[in-house]
């Protein structure tokens, strides 16, 4: 309680500083920052003063205010996805500045960019940061050319895909369960469609995404390696549009509507796969395909964003998707898995005055799934989940005394779903108990502080106080050294099980060499209260996840960053060299010879044994911004290991997802005004794997003689993608682009995983053992239509 008291102090603290007076000769003056096709105001817009040397950020309403003395300035304004705009303005004629930004667009004639220009890539303080707009990549090539927020975030340094064509991304050593990933401020837990080839989030309804990777403010939280942002567009307030799109998999539809003119409006987008309708077809007339799996996923996004008033905005999102896979084979065998998403949230933001907003968001997220087999009259379900229920308050300011000051709190209710087993005939089912969930509190309070010592330097400070308590009810199972269950521990509904807390201090330096260079460094101390109990090495709706308890204790995370940055050529080039170390404490991981989590122990903790993780990288990017040709490449050198007392005898094991080498190449050329086209080339060390040092015969029997963990490195991964975009003959009323692309172009035939092949007689003493490679993507061409009017 003493920390939300602390709270309330600073929050009239705040309102205090910002109630300044006037000095002479000053007046107040307003930068009104819209888009200039829609006039929709934009939110976190960036405004530079560069004589004063100030940085502006707008409010929900496109406004931000600054007191300045009477005189002529420069002014920069910048958002993503949009042109730069800069001009000159006298605050002897007037006081309010209309700013209209237009939508980015690739130019075909180099653009001039004053070499005086703020750039974030250098001004700014993030060092393991990167802002994409869809805008960016929605002509990337995808596979089956479904356009994917996720997939294009393992393109950037520091990031490695999971395998082959799946969303699931490591974070400089980090699992799959220490990134936080946002949707519009709600956590998502499982981000995957079709077992991961695809992600949740549809680029119809997706305005921009950002990854932060170190330097993490500290109103973010409960994860080690990263968090992803991905923030939904706002429909337009002033006109209706229908925009969508039809591939080779699936169709999608959005459709944006004023409610009331230039307040509100809503969005409600639709997305759904359809080669289940065309094999439900033809397996009608065809016998064969009447035995084929049957699968379909689908998404439904509805976005309401209202203004109360000139200082009140009130959002709503929600989001639904499902994933239905069956199949139904012969001798009455039947096996299906269901997954889904839902997220609801409502966000309600304040204007106190230019340079304070607060924002408060409550929401709920829920995954479930549900997997099940029949053989005969024999029947298994297996379900697990999370739900959450939150609440996160922050009060920021924009410019008060040249700080950038962020206050707040969060509070978050965990159910988890762990496991839920029914076995039996489909009419006499085995009575396993009631199934079990866990309950836990997560909270936080939090404040950050950016601000400038001089010219040169800009800090960035914070601390997150953060707290876990796992709940009632909850029954524990006391077991002797045999393993038998001797006695039961039973807690309440509602009793305090276990409690956790820790300091989460973190720090951020720029330090300006000059116009076009800076150094930056960071430090980040990160608590993680819930883990992913992982089936595998890639993102499967079957991965469970669990709370700390007495027996799990909360992953600490530790990361040092430091790096150099650099333009070139009036800042139409970037590059930067980041060099980061990372320690983990308290990782999870199964023991040896447990299965599926459920194979040993009464407890949900049973099954666990915990270590320690430590990664060590270097991250190269380059990026061309302007011209025909524009693109990035980025390189990642990196080593991650881990070390579990219970696993490889004790010894340092390579971590399963270590890779030395990532290399990333993403073109975009340009060829007039209806043709565009791009590649994406990736290239990645092989992921790890246990295999059999040696196989012996005993009894008649193949006894497999494993070596140290992971100690099997698979091929080197890489593979070369390419499409072009023909943008159709448009109006003020229409366009529409065709995009053609070429998944895996030459054909590589890339490793999913591996298993051996025996073939001989075991009593003639005439085996011959040789593994086998089963690769899942050939060439893959492809072909979607977009629209919007």
């Amino acid at each position: 309680m003493k920390y939300f008291l602390f709270l309330i102090l600073l929050c009239q603290v705040f309102v205090g500083f910002s109630q300044q007076n006037d000095l002479p000769n000053t007046s107040e003056c307003k930068f009104v920052v819209t888009d200039s096709e829609s006039g929709e105001p934009l939110f976190k817009a960036h405004i530079l003063i560069k004589d004063k040397d100030n940085n502006l950020l707008t409010d929900f309403t496109g406004i931000a205010s600054i007191k300045l003395s009477k005189g002529v300035y420069e002014i920069l304004v910048s958002y993503v996805g949009y042109e730069k705009y800069s001009a000159t303005i006298d605050t002897h004629q007037q006081s309010e500045f209309a700013l209209a930004l237009k939508p980015s667009v690739f130019t075909t004639e180099e653009v001039t960019i004053l070499a005086e220009a703020e750039n974030a890539h250098i001004q700014g303080i993030e060092a393991g940061s990167k802002q994409l707009s869809i805008k960016d990549i929605q002509d990337l090539p995808f596979l089956l050319g479904e356009v994917d927020p996720l997939k294009s975030i393992q393109y950037l340094p520091g990031v490695q895909s999971s395998g082959e064509g799946n969303s699931g991304i490591y974070v400089r050593g980090g699992t799959l369960d220490q990134n936080l990933i946002l949707m519009d401020d709600v956590p998502v837990y499982n981000p995957s469609h079709l077992f991961g080839f695809f992600s949740i989030f549809n680029g119809n309804t997706v305005e921009k995404f950002n990854i932060l990777k170190g330097g993490i403010p500290a109103q973010f939280g409960g994860r080690l390696s990263s968090i992803l942002e991905v923030n939904s567009k706002h429909a337009d307030k002033n006109k209706s549009h229908v925009k969508g799109n039809f591939g080779v998999l699936s169709a999608a539809a959005t459709l944006e509507v004023p409610v009331i003119n230039k307040k509100s409006s809503l969005l409600v987008s639709a997305r759904r796969t359809y080669v289940d309708l065309i094999l439900k077809g033809l397996s009608n007339s065809i016998e064969e395909l009447k035995k084929q799996p049957n699968y379909y996923f689908y998404d439904l996004n509805v976005n309401y964003d209202h203004l109360i008033t000139k200082k009140d905005r009130l959002t709503f999102n929600l989001y639904k998707g499902t994933d239905d896979f069956l199949y139904q084979g012969v001798n009455d065998f039947e096996n299906s898995i269901r997954w889904q998403n839902q997220l609801g949230s409502i966000k309600w933001q304040h204007v106190f005055n230019p340079d304070l907003i607060s924002d408060f968001t409550v929401y709920a997220t829920d995954y479930q799934l549900d997997l099940g087999a029949v053989i005969t009259n024999y029947e298994l379900k297996l379900s697990s989940g999370i739900r959450d229920y939150g609440a996160k308050f922050t009060l920021s300011s924009t410019n008060i005394k040249k700080h950038n000051i962020t206050i707040g709190a969060d509070y978050i209710w965990h159910r988890f779903t762990p496991n839920n087993i029914v076995l039996g005939t489909k009419d006499d089912a085995i009575d396993l108990g009631q199934p079990e969930k866990l309950y836990a509190l997560e909270a936080a309070t939090f404040v950050n502080d950016e601000f400038e010592l001089n010219e040169k330097i800009l800090v960035n400070v914070g601390l997150r106080l953060s707290g876990f308590m796992h709940r009632g009810p909850f029954t524990r199972y006391l077991a002797n050294e045999t393993g038998q269950t001797v006695d039961t521990l039973f807690y309440k509904s509602g009793a305090n099980i276990q409690t956790y807390s820790g300091l989460e201090p973190r720090a951020s330096f720029r330090y300006k060499l000059n116009d076009a260079s800076s150094i930056k460094g960071s430090f980040d101390r990160t608590f993680q209260y819930i883990h992913l109990a992982p089936v595998s090495s890639v993102s499967l709706p079957t991965d469970i996840w669990v709370p700390s308890s007495e027996k799990i204790r909360p992953q600490i995370g530790t990361q040092y960053s430091i790096g150099y940055f650099k333009n070139f050529e009036q800042n139409a080039w970037e590059a930067s060299a980041v060099l980061y170390y990372k320690f983990m404490q308290n990782q999870v991981e199964y023991r040896n010879g447990v299965l599926f989590g459920y194979s040993s122990g009464n407890n949900f903790d049973d099954n666990f044994t915990f270590g320690k993780g430590k990664s060590i990288g270097l991250e190269m990017y380059v990026e061309k911004k302007t011209g025909r040709f524009t693109g990035w490449l980025s390189y990642t050198l990196s080593k991650t290991t881990r070390k579990f007392s219970e696993l490889n005898q004790g010894k340092i094991f390579p971590a399963k997802y270590d890779r030395l080498h990532d290399l990333s190449f993403v073109g975009n050329y340009k060829l007039n005004e209806r043709w565009k086209f791009s590649s994406v080339f990736v290239y990645a060390t092989g992921n790890r794997l246990t295999l059999p040092t040696g196989r012996y015969l005993i009894d008649g029997n193949v006894i497999n003689d494993y070596g140290s963990k992971n100690n099997f490195l698979m091929p080197a991964y890489h593979r070369l993608d390419f499409s072009a975009t023909l943008k159709g003959k448009s109006s003020n009323a229409y366009q529409s682009f065709w995009v053609f692309s070429v998944y895996n172009v030459y054909n590589r035939r890339n490793p999913y995983y591996i298993y051996f092949d025996v073939d001989g007689d075991v009593n003639e003493y005439n085996l011959t053992i040789s593994a086998k490679k089963v690769s899942l993507f050939p060439v893959l061409p492809s072909v979607a239509y977009r629209f919007e009017f």
